[in-house]
């Protein structure tokens, strides 16, 4: 067996150990959603902010409005900048910020 067959055959794997740890979030990630803390929401609404305002106005990047008239409340909590860079190009296509959330979830069950 070759390595790159390997390699894919691992990943594919490790999706399936993914699926099944957050089960039944495969059977509709647009409408399902992990939100038994209020970290995945506050999580979510960051990564749908971030995307946001990266191509609103990125030089108030940390100006949330979260905390609204408060500056950079963004600081307050995880800014998540990689994952929403992930996500970004979903949510710019009108995938719904607990859908984008899910997809990165898996992909970080994934990929760890």
């Amino acid at each position: 067996m070759t390595d790159r067959r390997s390699s894919w055959l691992a990943l594919a794997l490790f999706a399936g150990f993914a699926v099944l740890h957050t089960w039944p979030l495969a059977t509709a990630p647009a409408s399902l959603s992990r939100n038994n803390n209020d970290d995945t929401i506050l999580n979510e609404w960051t990564i749908a902010w971030v995307a946001h305002q990266a191509v609103a106005d990125p030089a108030h990047l940390f100006d949330a409005n979260i905390f609204y008239p408060d500056r950079r409340a963004l600081a307050y909590s995880e800014h998540l900048i990689v994952p929403a860079a992930m996500g970004a190009p979903l949510l710019w296509a009108g995938a719904s910020p607990v859908l984008v959330y899910n997809l990165l979830l898996l992909a970080g069950f994934t990929l760890t």
